[in-house]
């Protein structure tokens, strides 16, 4: 199976989900829930996957020795770890993580404060059918294709909580409404194709491995991109 990569050298793996029942996983139950189950890849969605271009790395790259180890969270693109709402972890991981530490790479900004963190509920609540079923990043990173994604100055959060001005129940069903929101979600979308890396072979891993620590480009000035994989948990 192909393990699906982002738009806009967002990366991204891609297993296979079991359709199953959501079950919170959580042994404290007074603890936040830990969903899992819910959703499963459509035979349409994995053809999708299958049509996508193979990531390539420049010889540069191939030939740039790599070091032991590579961490990128400690690059000032990626955001301070937060805690996901709910079965939202695929946007929490594409959205919040993934597409928030790429779009600072690319313009070289700090990811420690709200107005270059980007929503995870934005994408988020547009596909857990308002009740927190699970998603995919890549179904998230189509929206932004479409529509852009604010930033959380601008959103109000990664989720939102109710206010005495906005009394929503469900954060989990909101859809905030204001011109200046969409408006500046337009300045941050997903504008080149997406593409995969194969991981079956030792010359796919470290593929994987250059694009970890140069993007497979060669430059190391920037650091490389990170990763955002999914396993079926359920039992």
């Amino acid at each position: 199976m192909r393990k699906l990569f982002s738009c806009f050298l967002i990366a991204f793996f891609m297993t296979f989900w079991a359709q199953a029942q959501i079950v919170n996983v959580n042994p404290d139950p007074n603890g936040d829930p830990w969903l899992i189950g819910g959703y499963y890849v459509s035979p349409e969605a994995q053809l999708m996957i299958d049509s996508l271009p193979v990531f390539e790395t420049t010889n540069t790259s191939k030939s740039t020795l790599l070091p032991v180890v590579v961490d990128n969270s400690l690059k000032q693109y990626f955001r301070p770890i937060f805690l996901q709402d709910g079965g939202s972890c695929a946007q929490a991981s594409g959205v919040g993580y993934v597409f928030t530490y790429m779009v600072n790479r690319m313009r070289d900004l700090p990811a420690n404060i709200p107005g270059n963190q980007y929503p995870t509920h934005f994408t988020w609540n547009e596909k857990n059918d308002g009740v927190g079923n699970g998603s995919t990043p890549n179904e998230g990173w189509d929206i932004i294709s479409t529509n852009g994604c604010p930033n959380v100055q601008t959103y109000g959060g990664l989720y939102l909580f109710p206010t005495e001005t906005e009394p929503c129940t469900n954060r989990r069903t909101v859809r905030k409404t204001g011109y200046n929101i969409y408006f500046e979600a337009m300045n941050n979308m997903v504008l080149d194709d997406q593409f995969i890396i194969e991981v079956l072979t030792p010359d796919e891993l470290e593929t994987t491995k250059h694009y970890l620590y140069d993007l497979g480009e060669g430059d190391i000035t920037k650091g490389g991109g990170i990763l955002s994989f999914a396993a079926d948990m359920s039992s």
